[in-house]
């Protein structure tokens, strides 16, 4: 059994803050995480904001003047741009388990379950700790029978734009009068 200060549950940015500064401050903590590190705010707005510049980028391939040459050809390799977006989360998750390893903090992969009001068990691991902080976050959900009203007028979640088959860009011509 692991005796701790704290026990965080939840390594999105919430839970990492916490643990951080909760180490920063002398006490003995250890972060439990059950799914990627910092959470969807990483994993799923990140990229999705990656595909959403990509988009604009594209726009702007394809736009005749400003500067720019035109590309009406212009594509996108999604494989290639998701390998991209997903190096560069592994990328910031490898600096935040440095920086969770330079604090002394205890980083375990898996899902906690209560033992006690200040016990946790993770795959056959007991960690007790004088408080237990649960920061699991969020994410988007869809209830059966439900529909957002977003999602009616073509918006999407964030975490369905990842691998899109192709993206459609519409152009204005700027050189035609209206």
């Amino acid at each position: 059994m692991s005796d701790k200060d704290l026990i965080v549950l939840g390594a999105g940015p919430g839970g990492l803050a916490a643990a951080m500064e909760a180490a920063s401050s002398g006490m003995r903590v250890v972060l439990i995480n059950g799914s990627h590190l910092l959470g969807y705010g990483l994993h799923g707005a990140y990229k999705s904001k990656g595909m959403w510049e990509l988009a604009k980028d594209l726009r702007v391939a394809c736009k005749v003047g400003r500067g720019y040459a035109p590309s009406p050809s212009a594509c996108v390799d999604f494989e290639q741009v998701y390998q991209q977006l997903t190096e560069g989360a592994e990328e910031l998750s490898t600096m935040y388990l440095a920086q969770l390893s330079r604090l002394g903090i205890e980083f375990v992969p898996g899902f906690a379950h209560f033992v006690d009001p200040h016990t946790v068990e993770v795959e056959g691991r007991t960690f007790s700790g004088k408080y237990i902080l649960v920061a699991t976050g969020t994410r988007p959900r869809l209830l059966p029978g439900m529909v957002a009203d977003e999602l009616e007028k073509g918006f999407l979640l964030s975490g369905r734009v990842l691998r899109p088959a192709k993206v459609t860009v519409a152009l204005k011509d700027t050189n035609k009068e209206e």
